[in-house]
């Protein structure tokens, strides 16, 4: 097991995490929550942005793509309030890197060896 795996898994409960409760409350009371919905942007660009400054130090994917996470993730941050201050939440908008990281790595290929066995 790589130690990205648990990073996922930290970033997924993260990021899905305070959107959850938002979604049920302004449901159920049919008000709307923007509080919970900015702490879940926040989390959410906050969480690909340190995905992609791990991938700066890795070497499953070149580090330009982690520089490109990182710089998209701090600028949606600060450019979001600045553009849309009553309405942060843009569907999709924080999808996009993971998506674009995904896409590189099922396009990569295979690895030639597995870090995990020992070499002959």
């Amino acid at each position: 097991m790589t130690k990205a795996i648990p990073l996922v898994v930290l970033h997924f409960v993260a990021y899905s995490a305070p959107f959850t409760p938002a979604e049920a409350i302004g449901l159920s009371q049919g008000e709307h929550t923007y509080s919970l919905v900015v702490v879940y942007v926040a989390l959410a660009f906050l969480g690909q942005g340190a995905i992609g400054a791990g991938l700066t130090q890795s070497t499953p994917l070149p580090t330009s793509i982690g520089w490109v996470t990182l710089a998209w993730s701090l600028a949606c941050l600060i450019i979001l309030p600045i553009v849309r201050p009553g309405d942060m939440y843009v569907p999709g908008l924080h999808h996009l890197m993971p998506l674009i990281i995904g896409i590189a790595l099922m396009t990569k290929g295979p690895p030639l060896t597995s870090p995990l066995q020992p070499s002959d």
